[in-house]
């Protein structure tokens, strides 16, 4: 990197470095994942103090000194704030970002994976308390930029591969394969519907909480299994169902 380089992003994590530096680490549509340090950000009254606050849309300006990068200056544009009003919303935020920064390939995929955590930071932000249906969309809609999911087109209740998605039709029978998860026809067209969905609205569709819960539990289990390691509900992380 020549020179200060301006661009904007979502703050995914802060962490505290030395007495009140602050390390960040920033999801930006042009360059992926950029780590830079905020320097005085945990001071009181810091113009960078804005920097120590996780999951703000910002602007920042950064400069290069040996290969490591300082936040120069910066100003939030939106600051996402009604997530740190609720704890389901914390839980929920907190899995966005473990997620994205283990899914973002710099260049590669950046500019869907950031699109998607604006709109997601923003609707939790703005509705904490339907903190299950915009887990359960994001999880679907990062799980689709990434390649592994499916279409479903015929909505009976069916049994979902959490291998690969694919689908065995319930019709009255039972499957005893901890692999096969049993969801609702209403449950599949959610899916399929998030799948087709703008951005925009995946986090706004209507459906009942029955169902939300259905893609919650399946999206978790989903996940898991392609990012082959166990991904914990984050509401069960914090005592919550």
């Amino acid at each position: 990197m020549s020179g200060p380089v301006s661009t904007k992003g979502l703050i995914l994590q802060t962490r505290q470095y030395g007495s009140n530096d602050r390390m960040v680490k920033l999801l930006t549509k042009d360059r992926g994942i950029v780590n830079f340090c905020a320097k005085g950000a945990a001071k009181q009254g810091s113009r960078n103090s804005f920097a120590s606050v996780p999951y703000s849309l910002s602007n920042v300006l950064l400069t290069d000194s040996h290969g490591f990068l300082y936040l120069k200056e910066g100003a939030v544009i939106e600051s996402n704030r009604g997530i740190l009003e609720s704890i389901e919303a914390m839980a929920v935020a907190a899995h966005f970002s473990e997620r994205l920064s283990e899914s973002v390939l710099q260049s590669d995929n950046a500019p869907d994976c950031y699109e998607l955590a604006v709109y997601a930071f923003y609707a939790l932000s703005k509705d904490p308390q339907n903190y299950a249906l915009i887990y359960s969309a994001f999880n679907w809609k990062l799980l689709n930029m990434l390649g592994f999911t499916v279409r479903y087109e015929k909505y009976v209740d069916s049994y979902l591969s959490l291998n690969d998605g694919s689908v065995i039709p319930c019709e009255g029978r039972s499957i005893n394969d901890p692999s096969y998860y049993l969801m609702s026809a209403r449950a599949v067209k959610i899916l399929d519907m998030m799948t087709d969905a703008p951005l925009k609205n995946i986090f706004t569709i209507n459906t009942d909480e029955k169902v939300i819960e259905e893609i919650r539990q399946f999206t978790t289990l989903y996940m898991s299994s392609q990012f082959d390691r166990e991904i914990e509900d984050p509401l069960k992380k914090i005592g919550l169902n």
